[in-house]
């Protein structure tokens, strides 16, 4: 399998280990013949899937999606193509396509419905609810993201309802309702802490974060911000830590403070290029407004 997952590991990790002198009577390359089952191709690419997708390397992350569909229409392996259609999805979407990533998920909704996947049918309604939502479709987006926690409500699991919620909690705050938005995102943290579930908890920071920024509550806002952040950081989470960054830039550019502004949505940009995420253009943007801004 073309993964390249060798030089991923000598160009990410710096590790340097301590290596036995002892000879032994087999060698680790037959050992591992003898004692471990070789993963089948359509886990090959996963694997290298995983660890693309963990570093927010989107290029090679659409690569190997392509590949476990392939090998999973072939093969007849619905939940591989449904995972596979939802990977493809989400990379699109991260990319800012819109479009091509709507017609992945939905796609794999239509799947997960033909086959009564009622979980597989709670995921891609959210999938579909976040393009609604990223398309400004509120009225839809809430729809389907009540559907998905009526469904995840059913099955009891509490990680999929703590998502839902979060997700009706940012319709609300979009839309201005924000008690009812703060009231959703109190019962999704709850279950997150419930459930140690971190990431969750970073990105409803960020949100009840977004909604005191909005009410000019700055100290509680910049407390919400740099929570989140510190929970990014812990996880390694490039593409969180970058918005982390991007949303306490413009709480201090809101407040005037353009040198503190400028620095962090500098630090944010490296990691939006690195990413490949379309943000970097916006900030770059951002940027020289500011440069500009200082110069007065």
């Amino acid at each position: 399998m073309d993964a390249n997952t060798s030089k991923l590991i000598n160009k990410l990790l710096k590790i340097q280990l301590e290596l036995s002198s002892v000879n032994f009577s087999i060698s680790h390359i037959d050992w591992l013949k003898n004692n471990i089952k070789p993963p089948l191709e359509i886990e090959k690419y996963y694997i290298a899937f995983r660890i693309y997708h963990d570093f927010d390397m989107y290029d090679d992350t659409m690569r190997c999606s392509k590949e476990i569909f392939r090998i999973a229409d072939k093969l007849g392996e619905d939940s591989f193509k449904v995972a596979a259609l939802n990977y493809l999805g989400h990379i699109f979407f991260a990319k800012g396509d819109y479009k091509e990533s709507f017609k992945h998920f939905q796609e794999g909704l239509k799947i997960s419905q033909q086959k009564r996947e009622i979980i597989g049918v709670a995921s891609g309604l959210s999938n579909i609810g976040q393009i609604f939502y990223a398309k400004g479709n509120y009225h839809d987006a809430l729809k389907v993201f009540e559907e998905a926690l009526k469904i995840n409500e059913q099955l009891g699991d509490l990680d999929k309802k703590a998502y839902s919620l979060n997700n009706i909690g940012i319709i609300y705050k979009t839309t201005g309702k924000y008690p009812e938005a703060l009231k959703r995102y109190e019962k999704a943290s709850n279950i997150a802490d419930q459930l140690d579930v971190f990431p969750l908890k970073a990105v409803i920071f960020n949100n009840m974060g977004s909604i005191n920024y909005t009410l000019g509550n700055y100290p509680e806002a910049l407390r919400c911000y740099e929570e989140a952040l510190r929970i990014d950081k812990q996880l390694g989470n490039l593409a969180g830590k970058a918005t982390d960054l991007n949303n306490i830039a413009a709480l201090h550019y809101s407040q005037g403070n353009y040198p503190e502004a400028l620095r962090q949505y500098e630090i944010a940009l490296k990691i939006f290029e690195k990413v490949g995420s379309p943000k970097a253009k916006i900030i770059k943007d951002l940027i020289e407004g500011i440069k500009y801004e200082m110069k007065k």
